[in-house]
């Protein structure tokens, strides 16, 4: 197989004066390499790329700028190559076939990074260029000037940390999981790139904050790895969320009982739930970067984020449900076992705490509320576009988990109908940000009224968590 189509590379870019140099000096050292194979991942440098220009391949970055989740975008895109060369747009690469070699450092299983030698700043002196054409192993993170990673390493390790929003440490972070994998860092002194030169000054280095946003990163990180020993998390806990406030502390606190962490997606509350999800040990709140309402994409966000943890299952809950105290076992024992796609039965607590509905589609709900991340290749999997108003009924599992689906028997309480004020407000709002809902029976088994879901009549028993 000819080496050049076993890698791709991923370039986060906003100028293209600086790209412009940065994808020729690849195509000059490699030659034949299809421009298609260079993903840039625009924050703006796409405006000023003329006709005249490589037909590199174009993703768009998001914003506002951050370096780790444009670096995450361009690596989905790039999803189907055997290996991954991340470079800044302020580098030239100066080495004939450079990326052919990184890859040939990269290959031992053993190997989790290879990096170029950088002639020009670089904050590992290890990574230094000294014209002495040797591959060494360093026990220091690597700088992400530019390195090769190959698919296997990402997939084990996951992505880079998005709540670095900041300068810096990103990589370190990123370096310090794959540390904790077993995996070694190389520097091939054989490949030689050329980084912030005159022709290619850095964005980053010429604002005039960098030092504040530096600083901001270096406190994250030293947050983040306050304990000794970071390994891989076996359970973490996720939610989606907006004003859960009721619900959401005996949520956490039960949920902390079977996960070591626990990440809340905050969208927009104006209650007290952060408050509460901040005040509580090993939860962090993720605020919502985004506006109006898209539950695909907020998971889609989250999940990233999740995978930052390298988590083994995930436990993934509404603000408004609860374990079930005899669910706790069953997940503990659930984690220590194979992979798969864990359904649990959802108790739809109505009236008082202590019975529930169980007509229609409430006698037997369930809904997939567990799944392994351990056994499974994430790279790309993304929550499903529904067609319904604000892509409602995405589900908990991303779409594209292979694993096998399996029932749990203990269950999961819901709180989110229980008063019948509720039940009135909720109905009103799925049919406002879901009018065209004819496949929902316009949600009317949510109030009571007979629909194709739950006929009727609403049949009630008693129910207790023990």
């Amino acid at each position: 197989m000819n080496p050049l189509l076993l890698w791709k590379v991923v370039i986060p870019s906003n100028d293209d004066r600086r790209l412009r140099i940065a994808v020729n000096s690849i195509l000059a050292t490699h030659p034949g390499l299809d421009p298609k194979r260079i993903v840039i991942v625009d924050d703006g440098a796409k405006a000023g790329w003329l006709p005249t220009d490589p037909a590199v391949t174009w993703v768009d970055g998001a914003k506002p700028f951050v370096y780790a989740r444009n670096v995450n975008i361009g690596i989905d895109a790039a999803s189907d190559a055997k290996g991954l060369v991340i470079m800044g747009d302020d580098c030239k690469v100066a080495t004939q076939y450079a990326f052919d070699m990184l890859d040939f450092s990269a290959n031992p299983p053993a190997v989790g990074i290879s990096s170029a030698a950088i002639d020009g700043p670089v904050g590992n002196h290890q990574q230094r260029f000294r014209n002495d054409p040797v591959i060494m192993e360093t026990p220091n993170p690597i700088a992400f000037i530019c390195i090769y990673i190959r698919r296997a390493v990402w997939q084990k390790i996951g992505r880079l940390d998005e709540r670095f929003v900041g300068y810096g440490c990103e990589d370190s972070d990123f370096c310090r999981r794959v540390k904790d994998a077993g995996l070694k860092f190389i520097i091939d002194h054989r490949v030689r790139v050329i980084h912030n030169g005159p022709d290619q000054p850095s964005a980053w280095r010429t604002k005039p904050d960098i030092s504040a946003q530096h600083a901001m990163n270096k406190r994250l990180l030293s947050e983040k790895w306050a304990t000794s020993k970071h390994k891989s998390t076996d359970v973490l806990g996720l939610y989606r969320v907006k004003n859960e406030a009721r619900w959401i502390k005996e949520s956490l606190e039960r949920t902390l009982q079977v996960a070591e962490k626990v990440i809340l997606f905050d969208d927009h509350s104006t209650d007290q739930t952060r408050e509460i999800a901040r005040s509580l040990k090993n939860v962090a709140v993720v605020e919502s970067p985004f506006e109006g309402l898209d539950e695909a994409r907020d998971k889609d966000h989250l999940l990233k984020v999740a995978l930052a943890e390298n988590p083994r299952w995930i436990v993934f809950i509404d603000g408004d449900e609860v374990l079930t105290k005899r669910s706790l076992g069953e997940i503990r024992s659930i984690a220590a076992g194979p992979g798969g796609i864990i359904r649990f039965r959802i108790v739809f607590l109505w009236n008082e705490v202590y019975q529930e509905r169980y007509d229609g589609v409430y006698a037997a709900m369930r809904q997939p509320r567990m799944f392994s991340v351990f056994d499974q290749d994430m790279t790309g999997l993304t929550y499903r576009r529904t067609g319904f108003g604000g892509n409602f009924h995405c589900g908990q599992v991303p779409a594209g988990h292979k694993g096998p689906i399996r029932h749990a028997y203990s269950e999961i309480k819901h709180y989110g109908y229980l008063h019948e004020a509720d039940r009135i407000r909720k109905h009103a709002w799925y049919n406002e940000k879901d009018p065209d809902n004819k496949l929902e029976g316009e949600y009317a088994h949510v109030i009571g009224r007979p629909s194709r879901h739950a006929p009727g009549p609403v049949l009630i028993r008693k129910w207790m968590d023990a």
